[in-house]
């Protein structure tokens, strides 16, 4: 599966982050960052929405800070990678999830 188109790929991740497709977050600047951080490939930008329902619904600050904690993280991920000279989906997804649960409370 290809990368989804640019609109498509923040639908999707106001959809996993449990908001719907027109909320406001859509158009932010960080939802263009995360689609763009994860190359808007459709597992790398659902995990990322899962991530921010994860983080809003823990951390309780509400789902515009989750959009921006998030897309600092994916930001990192993404420069992680670029810097060890990039790698496949399977690798980014990896580390995606790696960042993700990193900060999970077990």
């Amino acid at each position: 599966m290809g990368p989804l188109n640019d609109r498509d790929a923040r639908t999707l991740l106001a959809t996993e982050a449990g908001q719907t497709g027109n909320h406001v977050m859509v158009g932010s600047d960080e939802a263009s960052d995360i689609v763009s951080d994860c190359r808007r490939h459709p597992v790398l930008v659902k995990t990322a929405g899962r991530w921010i329902q994860m983080k809003a619904s823990r951390d309780g600050r509400g789902v515009p800070k989750a959009f921006e904690s998030v897309a600092e993280s994916v930001r990192v991920v993404a420069a992680t990678i670029q810097v060890s000279g990039g790698g496949g989906d399977g690798h980014y997804l990896k580390e995606l999830l790696r960042a993700c649960l990193s900060e999970a409370k077990v």
